[in-house]
């Protein structure tokens, strides 16, 4: 003769503890709680039940038979069932023999071969388990969807708590998928490709366009990007979720390419683009068969002047101002220009602004790169002379009285940076602005 189990799920217990029970109780008081409460049985096996917890955590309690107590079922709400009854009303307003039917803490009385029960405790008709908003995991476990993630590739729902493990979150699509997520918009910091498009000349460049703005990375795939040419990069200095460093190949300084590239729709959009104080527009330019070194003596009289233009970035971390020696002997990385083995990088420029405004440094470039070997003084004449290529450039950017100033500043920083004293010697700037050149050099 088969045996009636004491306990049957859906049944109301108290819960009780006793001097010895057959499985130890909890030892970190954790159960301690819960004597004197009534709980739902959600699982019955051969030595113990397992009861909801009420909702506030996932998971149950496991208790043996001998720390429960069976709590008899109220009368239903038309006061014509109890535990006595022979029949009661399931929740579809069907009759089924009570023996055979649970409880249930949702849809109330549900044929046993058909109790859903979910990990918090919660029990329901399997038919019901959509509609009251609880879902099964890769697992086969039932879990209130708030727990739960939807994960697109398999089709299955996964328990929160798997996320990074066996699903991953995709920013661009805005959904799970069981494998990890590609960088799609941008290569890591300095790890995308680099061309050189220089073709064997004399004087090459290249520059590097630090942007925060999410429609470029919307706009067009990594891919898209590769192709130019061009890499879009990370870099720990500008927002995660917009920020990026678009770093060209290297150019022939006096060639016609750039000017193609940059006028394109891809890069044009990407160097148009917004940008924050974090960015900035590094460039690189080098000459053949000469070290950065070399290159750096050859053309430091003309760096006062260069740096002037962009004195306000003298006061940050990344392009702080040096001597001669040292920018030579330290090659620090975190320098207004930045000695390397075969080039120099000038991190002074502030952010591009546009692609006329990068083209129009480009042409900065090619100026000092046609009179090397030449010293402050002669590059702060080539300034203010009228009849100068340099003069001509500077004022499609500035007005004269603009020049005159940044010419003064250019002065003190050169006193800076080899000892001499420029500033007594230029004479078409008044005493406010030399005080005033001085005073902004003095406090870097």
């Amino acid at each position: 003769m088969e045996r009636k189990p004491l306990f049957r799920v859906g049944e109301q217990v108290r819960i009780v503890k006793i001097e010895r029970p057959i499985i130890s109780w909890d030892q970190n008081g954790d159960m301690e709680r819960l004597v004197g409460e009534v709980r739902t049985v959600i699982r019955v096996t051969n030595s113990y039940c397992c009861v909801n917890n009420d909702g506030r955590a996932i998971g149950n309690w496991a208790f043996s038979f001998d720390c429960l107590e069976k709590v008899e079922q109220p009368m239903n709400s038309n006061n014509e069932e109890n535990d006595e009854s022979e029949y009661v009303t399931d929740w579809r307003g069907e009759q089924i023999l009570r023996e055979e039917a649970v409880l249930t803490s949702i849809d109330g009385w549900v044929h046993i071969d058909h109790v859903a029960t979910a990990e918090d405790g919660e029990t329901m008709h399997e038919h019901n388990v959509h509609g009251h908003d609880y879902r099964y995991d890769r697992c086969g476990d039932l879990y209130h969807i708030d727990y739960l993630c939807y994960v697109q590739d398999t089709g299955e729902y996964h328990h929160e708590s798997e996320e990074g493990d066996t699903f991953f979150w995709h920013e661009r699509d805005g959904e799970y998928y069981s494998y990890e997520p590609v960088n799609d918009e941008r290569h890591g910091y300095h790890s995308g490709p680099r061309y050189n498009y220089s073709d064997g000349a004399k004087f090459r460049f290249g520059v590097e366009v630090e942007k925060e703005d999410e429609s470029p990375l919307r706009r067009y795939d990594l891919d898209e990007v590769d192709a130019t040419g061009w890499s879009r990069e990370c870099d720990g200095s500008l927002n995660d979720e917009n920020g990026y460093e678009l770093v060209s190949p290297m150019f022939d300084l006096f060639g016609d390419r750039f000017d193609e590239q940059v006028n394109s729709d891809i890069l044009s959009y990407h160097i148009n683009a917004d940008q924050s104080r974090n960015c900035g527009g590094h460039m690189g330019f080098s000459i053949k068969d000469k070290t950065g070194a070399e290159v750096f003596d050859l053309y430091n009289g003309f760096f006062p002047l260069l740096f002037s233009m962009y004195r306000h970035r003298l006061n940050g971390s990344w392009s702080k101002l040096r001597s001669n020696n040292s920018f030579k002997r330290a090659r620090e990385k975190y320098s207004a220009v930045y000695v390397q083995h075969s080039y120099v990088e000038f991190r002074i420029f502030s952010a591009v602004k546009n692609v006329t405004n990068l083209l129009w440094r480009r042409d900065l470039l090619r100026i000092m790169a046609k009179s090397p070997k030449k010293g402050v003084m002669w590059w702060l004449n080539q300034a203010i002379n009228p009849n100068s290529a340099l003069h001509n450039h500077l004022l499609k950017v500035y007005s004269v009285e603009k020049i005159n100033l940044v010419c003064a500043y250019a002065a003190a920083i050169a006193e800076r940076m080899n000892g001499r004293k420029y500033v007594d010697l230029i004479q078409f700037a008044d005493e406010n602005a030399k005080h005033n050149a001085k005073r902004f050099v003095n406090n870097l």
